[in-house]
């Protein structure tokens, strides 16, 4: 039942992705991930969780694959998000979460923030954050009042996500409406809804290639969405670098931007 669920789940994202591609040329914002540094405070949270279409993450993160940490104190505020959840004996090691086999798409991969802007006590956002943008924790991410969990709960249309979601999800009573619901990736692993941020289209730095999941069609981002369509290569040669032609394409003239 529980291989059904992941795999139910995994067709559900397939759905949703969007990638970011071609805002060098719309935003001028495209950066290699070897070039943008993952160690700003602000540009992800401690321990949120992200998809990346390629083999080595950005600097500053970690392959999902259940590797066993020391509790240093370059670990410590990681641990006291994570805990021993994942494994590890709790007071000498930790374990980080084992997301293998869990990618919505094969070629894909989860990575863990091992640096970032600490959640808890900080209602702060990351300055990239897409308003209804959905986002990956391994932790209660709803001790930040800007995001809330995908769950089917009810707001009020005063919310600002109501300009984004509307009523696409249901609604117990006018002037209110429905979040998505959504099963978690795996136990303690769920994805949150950003109640705050940019409006999506625009967005800060962001890494080439990085994934950013809504649960609707976006108009603004329509000419990114990772739908399987060929791109040029000399027009995204640093994508290309890093992606390939694992999503298809013919090398060296067109790639695939996922399926």
């Amino acid at each position: 039942m529980q291989k059904r669920r992941r795999i139910a789940s995994a067709k559900w994202l397939k759905v949703m992705l969007s990638i970011l591609i071609g805002l060098e040329v719309v935003l001028g914002v495209l950066a290699s991930p070897k070039t943008v540094r993952a160690n700003l405070l602000d540009a992800q949270y401690l321990g949120e969780i992200r998809l990346f279409p390629y083999k080595n993450g950005p600097e500053g993160w970690i392959y999902c694959a259940g590797q066993v940490l020391s509790l240093s104190l370059e670990n410590s505020a990681l641990y006291t998000l994570l805990g021993n959840n994942f494994g590890g004996d709790g007071s000498k090691t930790f374990a980080l979460p084992d997301l293998r086999e869990e990618e919505p798409v094969p070629g894909m991969g989860y990575y863990i923030a091992a640096e970032g802007l600490y959640p808890r006590g900080n209602s702060d956002l990351t300055s990239n954050t897409m308003l209804g943008e959905l986002r990956l924790f391994p932790y209660n991410m709803e001790m930040n009042d800007n995001w809330v969990t995908t769950d089917g709960t009810v707001l009020s249309d005063s919310d600002p996500l109501y300009s984004v979601y509307g009523t696409t999800f249901g609604q117990d009573s006018q002037g209110s409406f429905k979040l998505p619901q959504i099963n978690p990736v795996q136990p303690n692993i769920r994805y949150y809804a950003a109640k705050a941020g940019i409006h999506p289209g625009s967005a800060g730095e962001v890494y080439a290639g990085e994934i950013r999941i809504f649960p609707l069609e976006i108009p603004g981002l329509a000419s990114y969405k990772a739908d399987g369509k060929l791109v040029n290569v000399a027009e995204n040669r640093a994508l290309y670098e890093l992606i390939g032609n694992k999503f298809g394409g013919t090398p060296n003239q067109t790639f695939g931007i996922l399926i």
